[in-house]
């Protein structure tokens, strides 16, 4: 079990448009910020179960098998870089929580300025939840 900001479907779907041409054909994920593993029982995080939450991107990262966005959370998390998980290339092996090993990180605004979307600032809204 983990505790998450869930994506609401609109921002999963406009997530999914960013991935890169060479991420295309891994299994997507866009769908969550993990706060932390387990159920936040001590209340060690300041979430709570149905908050809902808007977070921005700031940067896109990747590595050998794996694509996140990095964000902005409005109380601290667990992870020291907080980051929604684009997509895997799980046929090499790769498993979402590898984002956690990302070194690479770019602005957002330099794939934005290349995509010609005239969006320069992407705000991802979710709702915290416990997953399992």
């Amino acid at each position: 079990m983990y505790l998450a900001i869930v994506l609401t479907p609109e921002s999963q779907a406009a997530l999914k448009q960013l991935i890169p041409e060479f991420a295309s054909e891994w299994k997507e994920y866009c769908h969550h910020c993990t706060i932390t593993m387990g159920t936040n029982s001590k209340r060690k995080y300041d979430y709570t179960e149905g908050e809902q939450v808007e977070m921005t991107v700031t940067h896109i990262g990747y590595n050998s098998t794996n694509v996140a966005v990095r964000v902005t959370v409005p109380k601290p998390i667990k992870n020291k870089i907080p980051h929604v998980t684009m997509s895997v290339d799980t046929e090499s092996g790769g498993k979402p929580f590898f984002s956690n090993k990302i070194e690479r990180w770019y602005p957002i605004e330099h794939l934005l300025t290349a995509l010609h979307t005239g969006i320069y600032e992407i705000t991802l809204k979710g709702v915290v939840q416990l997953c399992e």
